[in-house]
C-alpha cells in the first residue's frame, strides 16, 4: 500500500554517476535495481557493466533474481561479485510481506546465490533484513545458509552483510528492532565462526560504530553514498523521501580514509583486479 516515487536511469545518467564516484577515489562499483525485469534487462545491465568496466577493476551487483543463464551473461560481461537478501527466511512472514509480484517466490529467491555460484561468481554476499523478524533466528538462518554455500561453491568467496531497517519513504516500522550491541554480538559471532568471509557494514550506520567494528570484525565499508537513483549527480535532492534507506554516516570518501588510516589500517579502493582472473 506504501506509495514510493520510481526512477530508472538512462545508460548516460549511470555513467556520469560512475564517473564521479571514480572521481572520489573508488574502484570498486555496486550496481543496484529494483524489481524490474523488464526495463533492466540482463541485456541493459551486461551493456552497462561494459561500459563501467572501462573505469572500474571490479564490479558487483544488487538486483532482482536471475536464472543461471542470467548470472552467467553478467559474469562474462564483467561482473564478479553478487549480493541478494532474503530479507527473512521465514517463510511464512515472507509470504505476508510480499504476497504477490515477481518477488513473492520464496524457493527462487533463496535458491539465486546457488545460481550465481554455478555461474561461476567469485563472491557471493548474504544477509537478512534485520529488524523484520528475531535478530538470533535470521542470524542462525543466514549462517546456515552460508555454511551450505561454501560446502558446495567453494570457488567463491562467501560474504556477509548486516543491513538494519532504517527509517525510509512510506513510513514502515520494523516489527523486531535490532540495537547496535546486538547488530555488534552478531557480526562478532559472524567473524569468529567465518573468518575467512568478508563482513560488510553500510552507511546505514553511525561513524563511531563503524569506526569501532572496522577494528574487530568489519572488512568492507561504503563512503560518500547516495541511496537515492541519480543522487550523486543530484546530491540532497530529495534523497531523505526517496531514498533506499537513511544515511547514519554522512562522512566523505576522505573523511572515512583519514579516519580508518588514523587506526593504523591501510585502506583498499580496488577490491578485484583482471590480471588475478585466468581470462587475463
Amino acid at each position: 500500500s506504501h506509495k514510493s516515487n520510481r526512477r530508472r536511469l538512462s545508460m548516460d545518467e549511470i555513467l556520469a554517476e560512475a564517473a564521479l564516484i571514480k572521481g572520489m577515489g573508488m574502484d570498486s562499483l555496486l550496481l543496484v535495481s529494483g524489481e524490474d525485469p523488464h526495463k533492466i534487462s540482463v541485456e541493459f545491465m551486461a551493456e552497462a557493466v561494459r561500459a563501467l568496466h572501462k573505469m572500474f577493476s571490479y564490479i558487483s551487483i544488487e538486483i532482482y533474481p536471475l536464472p543461471e543463464e542470467g548470472y552467467r551473461r553478467l559474469f562474462n560481461a564483467g561482473v564478479h561479485g553478487m549480493t541478494i537478501y532474503q530479507e527473512t527466511y521465514q517463510r511464512k512472514l515472507y509470504k505476508e510481506l510480499h504476497p504477490s509480484g515477481p518477488k513473492s517466490d520464496y524457493d527462487w529467491r533463496i535458491e539465486a546465490p546457488e545460481r550465481g555460484g554455478r555461474a561461476g561468481f567469485y563472491n557471493i554476499g548474504l544477509g537478512a533484513l534485520l529488524g523484520l523478524y528475531d535478530w538470533r533466528v535470521e542470524a542462525v538462518s543466514v549462517a546456515a545458509h552460508g555454511l551450505w554455500l561454501r560446502k558446495r561453491y567453494w570457488r567463491s568467496k562467501i560474504q556477509f552483510s548486516f543491513p538494519r531497517i532504517t527509517p525510509a519513504g512510506g513510513g514502515f516500522k520494523a516489527p523486531s528492532p535490532v540495537n547496535e550491541a546486538e547488530l555488534e554480538q552478531m557480526m562478532l559471532s559472524f567473524r569468529i565462526f567465518f573468518p575467512e568471509s568478508d563482513i560488510f557494514l553500510s552507511t546505514r550506520e553511525s561513524a563511531e560504530l563503524r569506526m569501532r567494528l572496522v577494528e574487530t570484525c568489519v572488512s568492507h565499508m561504503s563512503a560518500g553514498s547516495r541511496v537515492n537513483p541519480g543522487g550523486y549527480a543530484e546530491a540532497g535532492e530529495q534523497e531523505a523521501a526517496d531514498g533506499q534507506f537513511t544515511v547514519r554516516d554522512p562522512s566523505s570518501v576522505e573523511a572515512v580514509r583519514e579516519s580508518l588510516e588514523s587506526l593504523g589500517l591501510e585502506v583498499v579502493f580496488k577490491d578485484w583486479d583482471r590480471c588475478l582472473s585466468s581470462s587475463c
